[in-house]
């Protein structure tokens, strides 16, 4: 088994459509996106966690690539309301809360994104440890107080790297996610398996 992973957007060239909708993107345009959100973050040790409450999902996207870019774990919550956003940021002792939402503590990310970057030549992003923990994902709560259930670059990646596999999902297909990408599946379908596809 390998000890590393190919880095995302490798299967994508600048000009390809990363997504779709009212305002198309490329993926030249989404990695501008995350150097602008990453140079926004905070200063955090590696490994610290930041809270994501995107709805939009190329927001959602951008948002998760600069943290993982910065070395940080992004913690999405059960659910996206402003009281168990509040909870898990206190709970988990993150260093910030990623969102798209007007009047929501933390940093807006869609006032950060859609600045050119200059002079900045496009590549895919380095490839991720096996073993690196990149995502912490939360059971419902409909049972009890939300589990956490932290997840490395190789469960998650790994997964969305069968998917494609599984679903002949080649570079150019445009998918349609219906699930949230703060759900494990949202993230799978809606985010992750267009990344290590080539698809939008």
């Amino acid at each position: 088994m390998t000890s590393t992973l190919p880095g995302l957007l490798s299967r994508h060239a600048a000009r390809d459509r990363i997504a779709t909708g009212a305002e198309p993107r490329t993926a030249g345009e989404l990695e501008a996106d995350v150097h602008a959100i990453t140079r926004a973050l905070p200063p955090a040790p590696r490994g610290a966690e930041v809270v994501l409450v995107c709805h939009d999902r190329y927001l959602f996207t951008a948002a998760m690539l600069a943290c993982i870019e910065r070395g940080l774990v992004v913690a999405l919550p059960p659910n996206a309301q402003s009281q168990m956003v509040r909870e898990l940021r206190k709970s988990s002792a993150a260093v910030t809360v990623l969102h798209d939402q007007p009047g929501m503590l933390g940093l807006d990310v869609m006032t950060l994104v859609g600045a050119p970057t200059p002079g900045a030549p496009y590549a895919s992003f380095a490839p991720l440890p096996f073993d690196r923990p990149i995502v912490v994902v939360h059971t419902s709560g409909t049972t009890g107080v939300p589990m956490r259930c932290a997840k490395t670059a190789g469960q998650l990646i790994g997964e969305a790297t069968v998917l494609r596999d599984t679903f002949g999902i080649v570079p150019g297909t445009p998918l349609l996610a219906t699930v949230p990408p703060h759900h494990v599946y949202g993230l799978l379908f809606g985010v992750l398996v267009q990344l290590v596809s080539g698809a939008s």
